[in-house]
């Protein structure tokens, strides 16, 4: 039996899937092993992530942890509604503003960029993935950040600095924990939207939310 534990940051992301398993629960399986399923709401951002998170994690020993839920992304190569798994992750807005200059904890050389689990900033999912059912999902890298980006100057900073494909206020957390404790994760996003000036009329939550949880639905099969 594989122990597998659902992360997101609010239970409209996960709704869907999370009310498949409850009518499904004794007849689940990944990858042909049997899968026992539980859920954490952790509320939006680090902080509440990772207390919510570690917390849970005195309480059972999880095989597998899953983040899922949307993101917003920089990379317009992506569709509204695909599924990517992200497999780097750095902080987007943790550090200093030098003069109008934003540094980074590791650009100011107040954390050495290699500190456990860090390499050169980032944190990589390098972990055996033995499940057949990311080996078609696009990998990602991301950033996450406290404040969610809505300011066309922001957002070019941002591109120019990290180069990276999408954003979450949730993901360095899951990575950072998981990382530390030596727990295999996977971490998909569904797009919801794009990293540009703020208009949610161009959003399409609703869609990612259902290509998210059909995902899952369709890759947890009745045993």
């Amino acid at each position: 039996m594989m122990n597998i534990l659902i992360v997101s940051a609010t239970e409209n992301e996960i709704l869907i899937f999370k009310n498949y398993v409850s009518k499904n629960s004794e007849s689940l399986q990944l990858s042909g092993q049997k899968a026992n399923i539980d859920f954490l709401i952790t509320g939006i951002g680090i902080m509440f992530t990772t207390y919510k998170l570690t917390q849970k994690l005195t309480q059972k020993k999880y095989d597998l942890i899953i983040n899922a839920g949307i993101a917003g992304a920089f990379n317009k190569n992506l569709k509204l509604g695909d599924i990517v798994n992200v497999i780097s992750e750095t902080f987007g807005d943790f550090g200093i503003d030098d003069n109008g200059n934003f540094k980074t904890m590791f650009d100011a050389e107040l954390i050495d960029k290699n500190l456990s689990p860090f390499d050169n900033g980032k944190i990589i999912n390098n972990f055996n993935h033995n499940y057949d059912f990311i080996n078609n999902l696009q990998k990602t890298s991301g950033i996450t950040v406290n404040t969610v980006s809505g300011d066309k100057s922001k957002i070019t900073d941002l591109n120019k600095k990290f180069n990276t494909d999408i954003e979450t206020m949730e993901n360095i957390a899951i990575f950072y924990i998981c990382k530390m404790q030596n727990i295999n994760f996977i971490a998909l996003r569904a797009i919801s939207n794009y990293v540009e000036n703020r208009n949610k009329k161009n959003w399409k939550t609703n869609l990612a939310i259902q290509n998210l949880n059909n995902f899952l639905i369709n890759n947890f099969y009745k045993i």
